[in-house]
Formats: structure tokens, C-alpha cells, sequence
């Protein structure tokens, strides 16, 4: 059975012997949540959505969901075949620049330094188009997490008490036993996490590909073209 947030709280502040700061131990366990959604590809944190590409928006702004942190893939499909690659802003700056008629968009960005975070699509579209996209989004925080009942979204809990533990070591200047609450060790919370990363989701048998840049090559009207070229005439 899943421990709540008071109950992670409590057993960390009796372990650390700090019973009195189990309101900077609630600080902590925000922070830890987020830096892992913040951090890790977790497929716990995976979401999917649909964006509805218009005629006559140009190339954006489409908003994105307010948990938006980054896709799971470069690459999206609008239908089968159609794929939809990722490219930088400041290459949607330049194909602007270029200009284009509207057709099925070939390319995609965002803007995540907007809240919320945008997307933007190249060439702009030519009908209604549906986009759908997966993409690893954050967490709220658990409102007073020393009292709450809610249980954390991370599933390793022996990651959060270790890590908690570690924290609260670390606060009160026992380094000792903070590091072997923190590091990678059987306990610490670094060990833990790696193991749990290493068989996290269900993609652990997954065979891996490889992929080359789709802006760089295989498109016939890539207009972004391989960064070195031979020079005519040179070479066998």
C-alpha cells in the first residue's frame, strides 16, 4: 500500500530524528516531484493531445497544454506517412523569411519560454488539420504535503524516503549520513533511482532506432541542406 505525503513526512522527520520540520520536509518533497518531472522521460509523466491546425493561422501560435515540458519524439505524424519533423526557432525564422504557400505542414517547433508553452508548424496549413502529439507534461503540487492524504505521483517511494532523508541530513549539516541517503549507494536515493529508471514504463525489451536528422537528410525539399558539401571537381 502507497504511503500518503504526511505519512512519507513523518517517517522521514522520525528517522532524521527532526520531528519540528515537517513543513521544510512538504518544501522538499515539491521540489524532488518536480525536479523529476522536470528532469526524467518518465512514462508515467506521458500525455497525449490533439492540436487542431487551421487554415489561414499561418505557422502559429497553436497553444499547448499547460503541463507541456517537451514531446516524446522529434518526429509526429499527421496521418500515416505524413511526418511532421522538428526543427529549431530560429530555423522557422528562416523558412518565414523564405516564405512558402500553404500546404500539410513538414515541420514543427515550440516556444516553451511562453506561458503556456506554443507550437508553431511549417508551411502553415492549408485545411483543419489534427495533430496529435504525446508529450511528458509537469505536476501540480501537493497543497501542504506535511497533512495531505494525497499520495505522490512518483511510484518508487523508496526513492522519495531515501531522498527525503538524505535532504534532511543534508539540512542539518550530517553530511555523513546524508551522502549514504543520497549517493548511489544500496539505500541512497541516486541507487534507487537508477534501478527504477532502468526498468521504468513498459519499453524495457523496446528495440531502440536510430534516426538522422530529417532536417539534414532524406527530404527532397529539405531546405535546410547537409552542413558540408564536396567541393566540386575535389575527390576521387
Amino acid at each position: 500500500m502507497s504511503l500518503t505525503s504526511q505519512q512519507l513526512i513523518s517517517l522521514a522527520t522520525q528517522k532524521a530524528k527532526v520531528p519540528g520540520m515537517t513543513i521544510q520536509a512538504g518544501q522538499m518533497l515539491n521540489v524532488i516531484l518536480q525536479e523529476l518531472a522536470q528532469t526524467y522521460d518518465l512514462s508515467i509523466g506521458l500525455n497525449t493531445s490533439t492540436i487542431t491546425l487551421n487554415a489561414g493561422t499561418g505557422t502559429g501560435p497553436y497553444t499547448l497544454p499547460d503541463n507541456y515540458l517537451r514531446m516524446s519524439s522529434d518526429i509526429l505524424y499527421i496521418t500515416a506517412g505524413a511526418q511532421v519533423t522538428k526543427i529549431t526557432l530560429q530555423q522557422l525564422d528562416q523558412l518565414t523569411a523564405v516564405g512558402a504557400a500553404a500546404a500539410t505542414p513538414t515541420n514543427w517547433t515550440t516556444d516553451v519560454s511562453l506561458t503556456p508553452p506554443v507550437l508553431y508548424v511549417w508551411p502553415p496549413a492549408n485545411a483543419t488539420i489534427p495533430l496529435k502529439i504525446r508529450y511528458y507534461g509537469s505536476f501540480t503540487d501537493i497543497v501542504t504535503p506535511e497533512t495531505s492524504s494525497a499520495v505522490p505521483w512518483f511510484p518508487c517511494q523508496g526513492y522519495l524516503s531515501s531522498r527525503l532523508l538524505g535532504e534532511l541530513y543534508a539540512l542539518n549539516s550530517k553530511n555523513e549520513m546524508a551522502q549514504l541517503y543520497l549517493g548511489d549507494t544500496p539505500v541512497g536515493a541516486a541507487g534507487i533511482l537508477r534501478r527504477y529508471l532502468f526498468v521504468q514504463g513498459d519499453r524495457q525489451s523496446d528495440a531502440q532506432q536510430i534516426l538522422s536528422d530529417r532536417r539534414m537528410y532524406g527530404q527532397m525539399s529539405n531546405p535546410f541542406p547537409p552542413p558540408y558539401q564536396p567541393i566540386s571537381g575535389s575527390g576521387p
